[in-house]
């Protein structure tokens, strides 16, 4: 378990984590996610991912649903 940060800690190290790249590919019809870094990662090192981004292909079928789920009533 990580450390439990405020939204300005988290963008402060965003900020400086940006040595890595992110790109998005189709593979046999499947969306993969490949993540390279733009430097040596060290044992013992964190490494933080943010998975916010809602426009990532995979997710359009999360958003579909989102959608139609909308106004709906659950007891």
């Amino acid at each position: 378990m990580g450390d439990r940060l405020t939204p300005q800690e988290a963008e402060q190290r965003r900020e400086k984590g940006r040595h890595n790249y992110m790109f998005y590919f189709t593979w046999n019809g499947k969306h993969v996610l490949c993540l390279f870094a733009a430097k040596d990662i060290d044992p013992g090192e964190e490494i933080r991912y943010d998975y916010g981004d809602e426009n990532a292909p995979w997710r359009k079928k999360y958003r579909e649903n989102r959608e139609e789920r909308k106004g709906t009533i659950c007891c």
